[in-house]
């Protein structure tokens, strides 16, 4: 029992990310993705040619639904979320 305990937990946690990114909206995601690649706010808003203070907007949303304080925790979730669903994330424009 003891044994299946932290599987179950890296299970939730696997799946957790997926919900958590599943309330971000398309550009939030291309965002984070950015992010995680260690982007700046301001290579960010280049990126995606918008202003750096539109990027802080977005970052600030982002960390409000990942439920996380700090970039670097959203980040985590995202290279989480990246390696379960390879597919569905990506930082290219729609």
């Amino acid at each position: 029992a003891v044994a299946s305990t932290p599987r179950r937990e890296v299970s939730h946690s696997r799946f957790a990310s997926g919900e958590l990114l599943a309330g971000l909206t398309n550009r939030q995601r291309q965002v984070l993705a950015l992010l995680a690649e260690g982007k700046s706010n301001i290579e960010i808003a280049a990126d995606l040619s918008v202003s750096d203070k539109t990027i802080r907007f977005y970052i600030s949303a982002i960390l409000k639904t990942l439920k996380v304080r700090n970039r670097t925790q959203a980040a985590l979730i995202a290279a989480r979320a990246m390696e379960i669903f390879p597919a569905e994330n990506s930082s290219e424009p729609h």
